[in-house]
């Protein structure tokens, strides 16, 4: 229909799809984008957004090939990961459904399932009595396990997920189109003994030489779990005292990235307090730590090491990357923990603003030879491509086309550089807010969404106290916001928070 620009169907009702030309397209997604993933194989992007939808992007240009809908139904897609082929894609919804796709054409390969039967919960858990797991569903990470020719010990192919359930599931990858778990970590003497997460579980990552799964809690606990056996070799948060802390949630203890070093075989993981320490996995040690050096509000929500270790770009809540070089890392050998970042062998390279809202996920990609970029994907639903010194090439979907090797072509060929903010740069901004506005302590809610926003705001306005309490927040993971609100409520106030409409 040339009128309103639109398809029409009939069957036994009528049906309208709505289209946009390219032209008409302002964002990469109309959702919330959470994973953007380089696939080697067909030089092409592939990304996942909160309205279970798939597209494939064409590296070269910008263009979308193909994009298919309701991955979930209308469950917004949380976990996802490539094989290790690159052929088919692993995705985990918000409902605790765990899928393998082909995503050339959309179609539905296998289906993973828990097998355990679904009970109370456990003792020795923090879930209150009464709850059942099956209301706790989101999975919030997942990885394969291939067979890979360093790694001997595995014969079989796996995907690992876990989630807010606090268990491991691991499913072996079969014939079968609906696979079942067949191994379920924690076991129940190791929950009886409190040898698990008493929290949500939020990042895992596979150590192939030494056949170790390390999986990261909300409340700052890292577990290492031996692959075949499933007993716990290493409580490394132990180590640390300060990974965890008395309220781990508004102190930004969350361990929401756990990334292994092949070529240096070490372990890597960030918390959303901007903490990264690097682990000796096989020895159980703290070899070094360091703040990655962002935004004083900021929280790291994403980070991405290149394939030969040498770099590592790191991505926060307010939308910022920053690129540090990690070439000449140290394997800290005394007993002591180095706690400074030159002295560790990180240098920081550039920080840049990529986006307007989080960044949800980044891939450093090295693609046509030797050319190196970078790709983030962002809460406000956009896929943004960069090389390798900050300069921003396009957005995927835009309607004029780039080429790689044509600095002309890009959006911004030349890197805005900035420097990160500071407490003291934080505290002029906010003489400034108090002087040219009534509105006293807002201003650090702008993470947050207008609808939680509103409500923090009310809560405060009420008790007449700084708001300075909910900067720390986990504000990348909304759904724990209000929860979180209103415990802090209950702790000041000694009742439970009104409830506002």
């Amino acid at each position: 229909d040339c009128k309103t620009n639109s398809l029409l169907l009939g069957s036994r009702k009528l049906n309208v799809w709505p289209f946009k030309t390219q032209e008409e397209i302002t964002t990469s997604h109309e959702f919330s984008v959470s994973y953007t993933f380089h696939n080697s194989n067909f030089d092409s992007i592939v990304s996942c957004d909160d309205g279970s939808n798939v597209c494939v992007w064409k590296l070269t240009d910008g263009k979308l090939i193909f994009k298919f809908s309701h991955a979930h139904e209308n469950s917004k897609i949380t976990a996802a990961c490539f094989d290790s082929y690159q052929r088919r894609l692993i995705t985990g919804a918000h409902d605790g459904t765990l899928k393998m796709w082909n995503f050339s054409n959309g179609s539905c390969i296998k289906t993973f399932k828990p097998s355990s039967k679904e009970e109370d919960s456990p003792r020795g858990t923090l879930f209150p009595p009464g709850v059942k797991m099956k209301e706790k569903t989101e999975i919030t990470s997942t990885i394969f396990i291939g067979v890979e020719k360093d790694n001997k010990l595995n014969k079989m192919e796996h995907v690992v997920s876990t989630g807010w359930d606090r268990k491991i599931h691991i499913y072996a990858v079969g014939q079968e189109d609906e696979v079942n778990d067949v191994k379920c970590l924690p076991k129940r003497f190791q929950v009886d003994a409190k040898q698990c997460h008493l929290d949500d579980i939020m990042s895992i990552c596979y150590c192939p030489y030494d056949n170790m799964i390390v999986s990261g809690g909300h409340d700052g606990s890292l577990f290492v779990w031996h692959f075949d056996t499933g007993f716990v070799k290493h409580q490394l948060h132990s180590v640390d005292p300060t990974c965890m802390g008395k309220s781990a949630v508004l102190e930004g203890k969350s361990v929401d990235n756990i990334l292994y070093l092949k070529k240096k075989r070490i372990l890597m993981t960030s918390t959303s307090d901007q903490w990264l320490r690097i682990w000796d996995v096989f020895l159980g040690r703290l070899m070094g730590k360091f703040r990655a050096g962002h935004g004083f509000r900021d929280s790291i929500s994403a980070i991405k090491i290149s394939d030969d270790n040498t770099t590592l770009i790191t991505g926060d809540t307010s939308g910022y990357i920053k690129k540090m070089n990690i070439e000449n890392l140290k394997r800290n050998l005394s007993q002591t923990t180095i706690s400074d970042k030159e002295v560790l062998g990180v240098f920081d390279e550039f920080f840049i603003r990529a986006h307007k809202s989080i960044i949800n996920n980044i891939d450093y990609i090295q693609a046509f030879g030797s050319t190196k970029l970078i790709v983030t994907g962002s809460g406000d639903w956009n896929i943004h491509l960069f090389s390798e010194d900050g300069a921003w090439i396009g957005q995927f979907g835009q309607a004029n086309s780039w080429v790689i090797d044509n600095p002309n072509t890009w959006k911004n060929p030349d890197p805005q550089y900035e420097e990160p903010e500071t407490h003291e740069m934080l505290e002029r901004k906010r003489e400034q807010a108090l002087e040219n506005s009534d509105d006293d302590d807002y201003y650090h809610l702008d993470v947050l969404t207008q609808k939680e926003s509103r409500r923090v705001k009310k809560i405060m306005n009420a008790q007449k106290k700084p708001k300075t309490t909910f900067h720390r927040l986990n504000v990348h993971q909304p759904e724990r916001v209000e929860k979180t609100v209103e415990d802090c409520y209950k702790n000041r106030v000694g009742k439970a928070m009104p409830k506002y409409q």
